[in-house]
């Protein structure tokens, strides 16, 4: 999507992982969602950038930010900003807001939300590790996408245990591919 095609206002995520990794300072981490304010210049979480967060993007580096929820708060510049929301990352993209609920459960009936930590099962209880709860626009446990139903919370085939809550995964770790972003600054 071109800068012609957004708006003032509205959210936008940043999508290039390089332009980070070069110059974190003006540009976020993957995944970070703004206020776009026209003519490329985007306004960026507090702390997610140097200064007071407003940097031109690429139009190549932007997507739309979807239905991810930001909060506008007055800035120094008294431009829109956009609150910091944790969430995860793999291959620079975002798969999830962190401690969204979903409707799965765990084998003991646990609720689950997205970020938490299950070990996934098959029937016969054989182990296939740890994996996270992710939400692309559609919540499933990453590694067995394709078996989960997020509508009536089934994991078809499998089976999860909760082995660690959203909450005690800390900022930047890894777990199968996933990034936790729990707070502002460089994690990767």
């Amino acid at each position: 999507m071109g800068m012609a095609a957004f708006k003032n206002g509205d959210r936008v995520a940043f999508a290039n992982g390089r332009l980070h990794e070069t110059s974190p300072g003006y540009y976020p981490p993957p995944g970070t969602v703004g206020v776009y304010q026209g003519g490329g210049w985007v306004q960026w979480p507090e702390g997610t950038t140097i200064g007071d967060g407003r940097w031109h993007a690429p139009a190549a580096a932007l997507k739309e930010g979807g239905r991810r929820k930001i909060i506008i708060t007055r800035g120094s510049r008294d431009a829109p900003r956009a609150e910091f929301t944790p969430h995860l990352v793999m291959h620079g993209e975002t798969v999830g807001i962190i401690g969204t609920p979903t409707r799965f459960r765990d084998i003991l009936g646990r609720p689950l939300a997205v970020g938490d930590v299950v070990e996934i099962f098959n029937r016969t209880s054989v182990s296939y590790g740890d994996n996270v709860l992710c939400d692309d626009g559609r919540q499933y446990v990453m590694g067995i996408k394709s078996s989960c139903d997020d509508r009536i919370g089934s994991a078809g085939y499998w089976r999860l245990l909760k082995k660690r809550g959203y909450d005690d995964v800390k900022n930047g770790e890894r777990i199968d591919g996933v990034v936790y972003v729990t707070r502002t600054g460089r994690v990767y």
